[in-house]
Formats: C-alpha cells, sequence, structure tokens
C-alpha cells in the first residue's frame, strides 16, 4: 500500500541533523521477506552495471584503452579483470550474490574493427556472454556505447565525424539483428554529457580537445546518434516481432548556487546545469536540439526515442564561485544538510527520479549508484547507502513513479577511467597486482535484499522510514510537481 505522505511546501521543509541509523546485523540472504520489511515488488530489477573497457581484459583495443596506455594515471585496460575469459566464473559469482540482471556493454571497436566490417568471433563471443548471463537467471541490459569507440572512427574526428550518425546507427542495427532474440532492454549510448565534458571541455579524454564550442557539437552529436540507433533497434524488434525496451544512460548531478544570495553562484551553477544536464534532457522531452546549445531543429526519431531513462546518480551539485586553479565553480557540501554529510544523498536521488520522470514521463531504470569506501571498517557505509538509496526509490514507486530497478555500480572494483585504481565502487574487491577477488560485507546486504525483494524491518533508519519529501525542500517540490501533473 502506498505510504501515506503529506505534501511539505518548500517553506515549511527545515534542514535537520541526519537520525542515528540501526546497524545492519547479519539476516540470512535465503530466508523469506518479513512483514514489516519495505517491499520492491517481485519484478524490481537487483544487480550491477558495469564496461567492457574497465573489466574485459582480453586484448581489447579502443580509443580510450590505446589513450590509456599513454596517459598518466589511466589503468592499463590489459588484462585488467580478464572479464572476457571469465564469463561462466563471473555469472556464476553473480547468480550467487541473488542479482537477477546485469548491465554491460558490447565493445563497438570489438565487434567493427574496421569500417562495415563485422568480426563474427566477437559477435559469437558477446552471444556467449548474452546466454550465460540468462542461464545464471539475470537480465541481460546491454548498452550500445560506454565511450569507448572504435579507433578508425576516432581518427575521423570520434562523435564528431560527419558518418558518426550513420556508422552508429548501422552498428546498432547489427546488434540488434544479432543479439535481439536474447535481448529486451538496450540503452543506446552511456553519459553522452561526461563525454561531452571529459573529452571535449576538460580535455582529459580523447581526443583531448578543451574546447567549449566541440563539447556543445558533441553533445549534439549524440542526441543524433542515440535517435538514430533507437530507430534501428525499434525497426528490427518490430520486423522481427520482438520487443525491446530502448533508453539512454544519462548522469543527472542537479547543480545548484550554494549561496543562493551570491550572483556569482547563481551564474555559475546555472550555466554549469544547463549545459551539463538540462539541454540534453530538454532535447529529449521536445524531439529536437534546443537553443542555448544546439540550433532549434528537430532530430528525426529524438522524439519518443525512449521507453525508459537510464539515471546515474551520485549526487547533486552546490556550486560555489571560486577564482582557484579549478574555477571558476566548485562543488561544495550540501549547505541545506546539517551536522556530517551522508555518503547517499537518498533525497537527491528522489527528486531527481520524480523530477526526469515528470518531464520524460518514462519509467525510470537506476543504472548506476555507489559509494566509494575502501576498507573493512567502511564497508557498513556502503551497506547504508544502499539501503538508503533503495529505501528513497520505494518512496518514489510509492508515488506512483514507474521505478524499474536498481543497478549498483559496480560488480569488482575497478579502473575508474582518469583516476586508474584509486577508487573502490564495487561490491566485491579486485586486487590488480595479484588478481585475487574477494566478497565484501556489503555484498551480504545487497544480496538479502535482492533476495528478499525487500530491505529488512531491522535496518530501517529514521529517514528510510519517511519520505524525503518531508526533509528536503527539492524533494518536497518534486513531488508536488508530481502531483500537479497528474490532476
Amino acid at each position: 500500500m502506498a505510504n501515506e505522505v503529506q505534501t511539505p511546501s518548500a517553506r515549511s521543509v527545515r534542514p535537520v541533523a541526519r537520525p542515528p541509523v540501526p546497524p545492519l546485523t547479519p539476516v540470512d540472504p535465503r530466508g523469506p521477506a518479513q512483514k514489516g520489511d519495505m517491499a520492491l515488488g517481485r519484478d524490481f530489477f537487483f544487480g550491477t552495471q558495469t564496461s567492457a573497457t574497465q573489466v574485459e581484459g582480453g586484448n581489447i583495443d579502443n580509443d580510450i584503452t590505446r589513450w590509456a596506455e599513454t596517459h598518466k594515471g589511466w589503468a592499463k585496460p590489459n588484462p585488467g579483470l580478464d572479464h572476457w575469459n571469465r564469463l561462466e566464473e563471473d555469472y556464476t559469482h553473480l547468480e550467487q550474490n541473488g542479482h537477477n540482471a546485469h548491465g554491460f556493454n558490447v565493445d563497438w571497436a570489438r565487434i567493427e574493427p574496421r569500417p562495415g566490417v563485422f568480426d563474427r568471433a566477437a559477435i559469437e563471443h558477446y552471444k556467449q556472454e548474452i546466454a550465460i548471463c540468462r542461464q545464471h537467471g539475470m537480465e541481460p541490459m546491454v548498452t550500445l556505447m560506454q565511450y569507448a569507440l572504435p579507433p578508425w572512427l576516432a581518427k575521423k574526428g570520434g562523435v564528431l565525424a560527419p558518418e558518426a550518425t550513420k556508422r552508429f546507427a548501422e552498428f546498432a542495427r547489427v546488434c540488434a539483428e544479432e543479439f535481439g532474440d536474447q535481448v529486451t532492454w538496450w540503452s543506446t549510448m552511456n553519459e553522452p554529457n561526461t563525454l561531452a565534458a571529459a573529452s571535449y571541455m576538460a580535455g582529459l579524454w580523447p581526443p583531448g580537445k578543451a574546447s567549449p564550442i566541440k563539447m556543445m557539437r558533441a553533445l549534439n552529436a549524440q542526441l543524433k546518434m542515440h535517435a538514430a540507433a533507437a530507430a534501428e533497434l525499434h525497426n528490427v524488434a518490430k520486423a522481427h516481432n520482438r520487443e525491446a525496451k530502448v533508453g539512454i544512460v544519462f548522469i543527472d548531478d542537479k547543480m545548484r548556487p550554494a549561496n543562493k544570495w551570491n550572483p556569482l553562484d547563481w551564474v555559475v551553477s546555472k550555466l554549469y546545469d544547463y549545459v551539463g544536464n538540462r539541454w540534453f534532457l530538454n532535447s529529449l522531452a521536445k524531439g529536437k536540439s534546443i537553443w542555448g546549445v544546439g540550433d532549434g531543429k528537430t532530430i528525426p526519431g529524438l522524439k519518443g526515442s525512449l521507453d525508459y531513462l537510464g539515471l546515474n546518480f551520485y549526487g547533486r551539485g552546490w556550486g560555489h564561485f571560486t577564482l582557484g586553479k579549478d574555477g571558476p565553480i566548485k562543488d561544495v557540501p550540501n549547505p541545506n544538510r546539517k551536522g556530517p554529510q551522508p555518503l547517499m544523498d537518498a533525497e537527491g536521488l528522489y527528486e531527481r527520479i520524480h523530477a526526469d520522470y515528470n518531464q520524460l514521463k518514462v519509467p525510470i531504470l537506476i543504472t548506476e549508484n555507489g559509494v566509494d569506501v575502501d576498507g573493512p571498517d567502511k564497508e557498513n557505509q556502503r551497506g547504508r547507502a544502499i539501503v538508503d538509496a533503495l529505501a528513497a526509490m520505494k518512496h518514489a514507486k510509492d508515488d506512483g513513479v514507474p521505478v524499474l530497478g536498481y543497478m549498483h555500480w559496480t560488480d569488482w572494483d575497478s579502473p575508474e577511467w582518469h583516476d586508474g585504481w584509486t577508487q573502490h565502487y564495487g561490491l566485491f574487491g579486485f586486487d590488480p597486482e595479484t588478481g585475487r577477488r574477494w566478497d565484501k560485507p556489503a555484498a551480504a546486504t545487497f544480496e538479502a535484499i535482492a533476495r528478499r525483494h525487500a530491505i529488512p524491518e531491522q535496518w530501517l533508519s529514521a529517514d528510510d522510514r519517511q519520505s524525503p519529501a518531508l526533509r528536503d525542500k527539492y524533494a518536497a517540490q518534486a513531488l508536488r510537481e508530481s502531483k500537479s501533473a497528474k490532476r
């Protein structure tokens, strides 16, 4: 039964200190759900998300792996976690931990090593991976592009190449033909805003071009690539009488001014948020490349291209203008939260689920969410972050938002792009020096929830039991907008 909660006004919500949370005492992960548990639904997806470049090894060769070989801070991609050669072992492990879905991408460079030439061995390998995923009771959720591009396309300009849209559409068509009998859930690409910012604004990723104009062109190019690929995925499915659920994965780190009375904070945070978040989502909603970053033209196939939105969320941003070396904007702690900042911005997750659903009117799948902690004494924080995130999602579901599932980032610790092996997001550990793998304590927390399809009652904090709209003014505003839209 849906939670009976008040709909507070933004003014009625006041920052409060985070109340004490109960310990994550061990529960039998295979035991049945109990009365009082917070049920998420039997059709809810529980799994992890990963990317080929970060885990496959197996002599993977794309523009990012080549870049990683020669640029400081990047981890060498081979042998990596060697997932390419350990499919049965890895999927057995995930099944043993209660997962019923797994998100991964097929590497474009492996499948199309030369323009128009599709490698049969790579296709068969991914067919095998999809089959193994299903054999172990998991729904495969396949992404076509997770930043990395075939070197031949990178040489021609990457996503800015004149032929990028046509080539990506053809790649999508081949994948739909080859894998569509076993894959229902597709994402055309992962975080187009991150690729544009990292490659063309910060210059940290290939091609390393620090140009605001090229960053905006990259955002526009990826809108067109998504629309063309989505059309191919839908058309092939229709021709074969198959079901295809097509989405795009987007990271929405809504930025607001840290000091609402500081006009400079307003300017930099609004500019960051518009270019980095709002413009792309607004364009998806309207079916055209809207002014400000785009040219105002309608993009064929863009309107109605989404069956769901994959939402990657790690927290909201609070922008402060600065003249420091990393200026002009610095992300600071949430000024509306008293006391220590929680690792998981559960209120922000709830807010963005509501806001993105209100705008796009498609179901929401959390495709990435997690925290970077390391060491046995920190694992309770990872487990607590998972509980808090899922509780916020439950409240959004009870409000009427179709929330499909939770894909934790990530399964095994893996190199995080230009940060190398410095971060620890995995439910499972991996030592790149020895190749040793192990389960972290939070893996048992995730398993218990995934098997029960519910959060054990004894793990629920006072915050978890309460709608985030009652303690966060932006969450309250998002809920009010949802209720208004239903009238």
